[in-house]
């Protein structure tokens, strides 16, 4: 079991990225290291916060985030150019 502070301090930070109040991170977030409340929570915020950018800044392609595959494969792109 963790630490009273250090439980309260993943709380605390995970309320203020996500912009949640206290009664919604009650009620989702029991234990913030646990890959479902990462999953459930952190990355289906992250999915609809990046909708709204890309719907509010479409021709903002550079500042797109990439899928982790089209990251990698922007990797092996520029390795390839680098060695020719």
């Amino acid at each position: 079991m963790v630490s009273r502070f250090a439980h309260e301090l993943r709380l605390n930070l995970w309320m203020e990225h996500l912009g949640l109040d206290t009664y919604t991170a009650a009620q989702l977030i029991r234990d913030p290291i646990h890959m479902l409340a990462y999953h459930s929570t952190w990355r289906a915020i992250a999915k609809q916060n990046t909708a709204i950018y890309r719907a509010v800044f479409p021709e903002d392609v550079k500042a797109i985030p990439l899928t982790p595959e089209a990251h990698s494969q922007l990797l092996q792109v520029r390795y390839v150019l680098s060695v020719l």
